[in-house]
């Protein structure tokens, strides 16, 4: 029995990415805590998971071994969710009960590093998607700064009462402050090192109200604000014993390191206004509210908006935009070592910036595109034809793989890394992380995939910025000739699949509707029929935020609908127009939630064409209308959760697409 108890951890042990480090791991892990892998195999997994993926964190285990436990019940429980900030916010405060006796520097660091554990997990599970890793990444650096200001804020006000000041019709009201969030973290991309760039802002000039009624204490609002500001970057971006919670980067204030630490928001919209680079500009684009008054910040985005986003197009912004990714290009040719998955040609940046350039070129006409997140805008880019579907499906690709290799890097030390090893080795470990679990040469075909990707990024960097000469870069136009070309060989592999599932579902009946289709006596028709499917699904792509998720489903769903479809034809009912409802489908299916309805009901796919109530008026009369023709209570309750369905399915299709609303 202890011979199979050995084996099972062993196999287990050599089928991950590093089975040296996490046996290593194991054998001090049973020094601090005992723990069966038979008996407790799915924390056993999970703890060498985690050793395997990030020496890093498996230090922070051995360090802090009462984090077992929590991660025990965490992965019990809700490990397929997100935590919205108001979870993180409230498990803040039960940590901080729990470690009253340690400095906040140090509890803060702590609680960073313990969530880390479940968001890297969840990472290299492929529990969670890179959009929903860097929205929780993102979510934890709000929390914690919402902390700091929070305990800054009161210190401030003990000291020196609330800070004042009067309106436009002379009333006093209390000063409105504001962190804003700009870089990754602005716009919800935050990586597992990133520092974090920040704005700080307050509403007005005025004083505080005085501690005790002594005029010692009486402040400018300025001098309060710096006060706060100057406590939040010290509780968060000193050392302490756990290291930082984060580093701050002020730099992108107005006049930058010269410039004050925190600025009135007329202060400051003026500065951007009129003294502004356009790279500072720039920088606007992805930033937001991150802790204090959301309000404030609204209205500085508000003043600046004009600035950032102009009528006319910005094709001195668009060289602007180049001639920095060429002196990026520059310096990264000057340091040498690996290929760097951010600031190489065909990286993270130039994707980023192929982004921000289009949009500042085209936002001030199309509201729609000044989405702050990546992902997002490449797909309104793409809805609105400034890039084409295609285009947007290769960088969205090369995103989401160049994000995924460049987490592995910083999470096997917490350092902030982008460059590939130069090692084999180590080049391989990094591989087998990324996912090369079953390749012969993990490190060949890493590199072989990322030269893949960053060529077809760097393909269309250079068709944006068609003109890299002359004085004002000329937007080509985007094109669709061959939207088959450059697709990856995961994502073509599960078209494939997806292909099989419908042509599957298709076929399911032996009927008339179905060979109207699929004509099974005519192996010409079939082939043109699943050569019509696979167009339309690789069209489709383009119109999906996360296209692999959205094949996945796919095939889930068409497998689901071969069941159903024999009973739906035999009852005399149309089959499906398959090429019309790929294009809505495909999309939709990006939506796990979406997906769950439609995988397990099928035939709900039809309502993806329908359009919703308007108001609830209207509402009310389709359900009463729903409910009209049935006579039990047994029936009219199934028919209320019929047409519920229905109207979920058609309201998140257009949310999904953006169809009607304020655009």
């Amino acid at each position: 029995m202890a011979d199979d108890r050995t084996s099972a951890l062993e196999a287990f042990i050599n089928a991950l990415p590093d089975p040296q480090g996490a046996r290593a791991f194991w054998e001090r892990l049973q020094a601090v805590r005992k723990i069966d892998y038979n008996r407790q195999s799915l924390l056993a997994s999970r703890l060498l998971t985690i050793a395997a993926y990030s020496p890093f964190l498996a230090e922070n285990l051995l360090r802090h071994p009462e984090h077992i436990e929590w991660l025990r019940r965490e992965t019990e429980s809700g490990f397929d969710r997100v935590k919205t900030r108001e979870q993180l916010s409230d498990e803040l405060a039960r940590f901080l009960m729990r470690t009253f006796d340690t400095d906040q520097r140090t509890a803060l660091a702590r609680f960073k590093r313990r969530e880390l554990l479940r968001i890297y997990l969840r990472d290299c599970l492929k529990i969670a998607t890179l959009a929903e890793v860097t929205e929780e990444l993102s979510h934890l650096a709000d929390v914690i700064l919402r902390h700091a200001l929070a305990l800054a804020y009161q210190e401030m006000t003990n000291r020196h009462g609330a800070p004042l000041l009067r309106d436009e019709r002379g009333r006093i009201q209390t000063a409105e402050f504001a962190v804003v969030a700009l870089g990754k973290l602005g716009c919800r991309e935050l990586n597992y090192a990133s520092d974090i760039d920040l704005l700080f802002l307050f509403s007005g000039v005025g004083e505080t109200a005085g501690e005790g009624r002594s005029p010692a204490s009486i402040i400018s609002n300025k001098a309060f604000f710096k006060g706060v500001t100057e406590r939040i970057t010290q509780m968060i971006g000193s050392n302490s014993a756990e290291g930082a919670a984060y580093r701050i980067d002020l730099r992108l204030r107005p006049y930058g390191r010269d410039g004050d630490l925190v600025w009135e928001i007329e202060r400051a919209a003026e500065y951007y206004q009129n003294q502004a680079q356009n790279w500072e500009r720039q920088a606007l684009l992805r930033a937001r509210a991150a802790a204090g008054s959301e309000t404030a910040v609204a209205h500085f985005l508000d003043l600046v908006r004009d600035t950032i986003f102009t009528q006319a197009p910005q094709d001195y912004a668009m060289q602007e935009v180049r001639r920095a990714k060429e002196k990026i290009d520059r310096d990264v040719a000057k340091r040498g070592g690996g290929f760097n998955v951010k600031l190489g040609r065909g990286g993270i940046r130039e994707i980023e910036f192929i982004a921000q350039a289009l949009q500042l070129r085209h936002g001030g006409r199309e509201p729609w595109v000044r989405s702050t997140q990546t992902l997002i805008v490449l797909a309104r880019l793409a809805e609105k034809g400034y890039l084409s579907k295609a285009e947007r499906a290769r960088l969205s690709a090369a995103y989401s793989f160049l994000r995924t290799v460049e987490h592995r890097l910083q999470m096997e030390h917490g350092a902030q890394t982008h460059a590939l090893p130069l090692g084999r080795e180590r080049l391989a470990l990094v591989a087998r992380r990324c996912g090369y679990l079953q390749s012969t040469d993990a490190a060949a075909d890493l590199l072989r995939d990322t030269q893949a990707h960053t060529a077809a990024v760097r393909a269309i960097y250079q068709r944006v910025f068609a003109d890299s000469s002359g004085a004002a870069p000329v937007v080509a136009k985007a094109t669709d000739a061959s939207p088959a070309r450059m697709i990856d060989d995961e994502t073509a592999r599960l078209v494939g699949h997806a292909v099989a599932a419908l042509v599957k579902a298709i076929a399911a009946p032996s009927s008339d509707s179905a060979n109207d289709l699929l004509d099974e006596a005519n192996p010409s028709a079939r082939i043109a029929s699943e050569s019509a499917i696979e167009r339309a699904i690789i069209t489709a792509l383009g119109s999906a935020i996360n296209p692999l998720r959205s094949l996945r489903n796919l095939s889930a769903w068409g497998e689901s609908c071969a069941t159903f479809m024999r009973d739906r034809l035999a009852a005399g009912r149309a089959s499906f127009d398959f090429i019309d409802l790929i294009k809505r489908l495909l999309p939709t299916l990006s939506s796990q939630y979406l997906a769950n309805l439609l995988i397990a009901r099928p035939l709900l796919a039809d309502a993806l064409a329908e359009r919703a109530p308007r108001d609830a008026m209207a509402f009310y009369q389709l359900m009463r209308q729903v409910v009209a023709g049935e006579s039990s209570a047994a029936a009219k309750s199934d028919a209320l959760r019929r047409a519920w369905h229905r109207q979920v399915i058609a309201i998140g299709y257009r949310d999904v697409m953006g169809v009607g609303g304020r655009r």
